[in-house]
């Protein structure tokens, strides 16, 4: 009950804005936010909130209200909502300092509570160690493991190999990668320089997840195709969208030889 007085007047507050503003000189002196109950929230709502984010603390705002745009809640589908797509949440930059910081930057201790040996042995000292509080915390953290597939491409082992300046560096993780060997693609070309069909692909990268962590619930949340441009494509071409029905048999196929 509390918690739902609590949302109506956040929600009255966020809703009544302007009113609050445009009136606020008709109240009584002296209103303050220990006259308020213990849990109150104060909220507001800005679409320009890289330039608005101080003024919301210093007037003393502990709720910022944002929105997922319902266009892309559909009737009858359960949303899937993308916490991280190339902008980490904000929470997560300061509180751990982003992708460099040991508790959010590998699959691994997510599931094991440690670095894969790998790591281990080519970074050394230069690796974080987590301590026992940290492994608790982490370890077996996640709740599916999700995978976003549109091609592959050959790998070469630049840690027993020569191979180009770059590659042979910890962060590129001591390999190169290339979709085209002896001058023949690897698979048939997108309209992405670095994306080739290659279905056995997506069996292979759903055989190796599910082995190497043990069976855990996984989603291929990103898989699509996009055709190579082409000079006086007609709208009938666009239409006859063959080359991408193929596409999805083919990807669908080799996920369900990777299920059975």
């Amino acid at each position: 009950m509390m918690l739902e007085k609590q949302l109506r007047f956040v929600l009255t507050l966020l809703c009544c804005g302007h009113f609050h503003v445009q009136s606020s000189l008709g109240f009584e002196d002296g209103i303050s936010r220990s006259r308020f109950p213990e849990g109150f929230l104060f909220g507001t709502s800005t679409s320009s909130y890289q330039e608005d984010i101080k003024l919301i603390s210093s007037v003393g705002m502990n709720v910022y209200r944002f929105s997922i745009s319902w266009a892309r809640i559909l009737p009858r589908i359960e949303p899937f909502v993308t916490i991280h797509h190339h902008d980490l949440p904000r929470e997560l930059e300061e509180k751990y300092g982003g992708w460099l910081s040991p508790l959010i930057q590998c699959l691994d201790p997510l599931v094991f509570g440690e670095y894969p040996a790998e790591m281990r042995s080519i970074l050394g000292s230069q690796l974080a160690r987590f301590s026992p509080e940290e492994k608790s915390l982490i370890k077996g953290s996640i709740d599916f493991i999700g995978i976003n597939n549109y091609g592959t491409l050959y790998a070469k082992d630049c840690s027993l190999s020569a191979c180009p300046l770059g590659a042979d560096h910890p962060i590129r993780g001591y390999v190169e990668t290339t979709g085209v060997r002896d001058g023949i693609p690897i698979g048939d070309q997108t309209g992405v320089a670095r994306f080739f069909v290659v279905p056995r692909g997506m069996e292979k990268i759903v055989d190796y997840i599910k082995i190497r962590y043990h069976n855990m619930p996984m989603y291929i949340t990103e898989n699509g195709y996009s055709s190579p441009p082409k000079p006086d494509v007609t709208m009938n071409d666009l239409l006859q969208d063959f080359k991408r029905i193929d596409y999805h048999k083919a990807y669908l196929a080799a996920l369900l030889r990777a299920i059975r």
